[in-house]
């Protein structure tokens, strides 16, 4: 399993937290970049003779994820709207989506707001369960330069590979 968090508290607190929180995250974020590069290059180097051919679950959605924080961190709706299947449904309270195409209006209104300038992803404290066709990412902590929120994703392995289906935003 993999693990990431966040903890929202009064508002002087969070952002000296966020602070705190963002110089400790660059610099993991620099250690894990360097040892995914180094665990990459090893695999392509030897090759992977028990995978059988092909990426595990696991790492398919571990690039996914790489994908998705991408994405928000450039801003790049095309790019985002990739990581979200045709078949994505949303009841959650904290926005409206019920589909897609309401998502896709949820994105561009957050990107035209500026939701997404200065924003830090971080996975520190995410459980990743797979359950079947369906995983489960929480909790991803969102920070930006308004404030923090904290994200559940849910994943469904579909015919092209792992795909979001889900997104769940607490803090907003």
């Amino acid at each position: 399993m993999l693990t990431f968090s966040l903890d929202v508290a009064d508002t002087l607190r969070v952002n000296k937290r966020e602070e705190e929180r963002r110089e400790e995250y660059h610099m993991k974020k620099s250690t894990v970049l360097q040892g995914v590069v180094g665990v990459v290059i090893a695999m392509m180097a030897v090759g992977c003779a028990t995978c059988g051919g092909g990426a595990s679950d696991e790492e398919q959605i571990q690039a996914l994820l790489a994908k998705w924080e991408q994405a928000c961190v450039a801003a790049d709706m095309d790019q985002l709207m990739a990581t979200i299947s045709d078949d994505f449904a949303h009841k959650g309270y904290e926005y409206e989506a019920a589909d897609k195409e309401e998502l896709a209006a949820f994105i561009e209104y957050s990107i035209d707001e500026g939701y997404l300038d200065g924003v830090e992803i971080s996975f520190e404290d995410a459980d990743v369960e797979i359950d079947g066709d369906t995983a489960t990412i929480y909790p991803i902590d969102f920070l930006n330069d308004v404030g923090a929120a904290t994200v559940e994703l849910v994943a469904k392995k579909e015919k092209g590979g792992w795909i979001f289906v889900d997104m769940i935003i607490e803090g907003i």
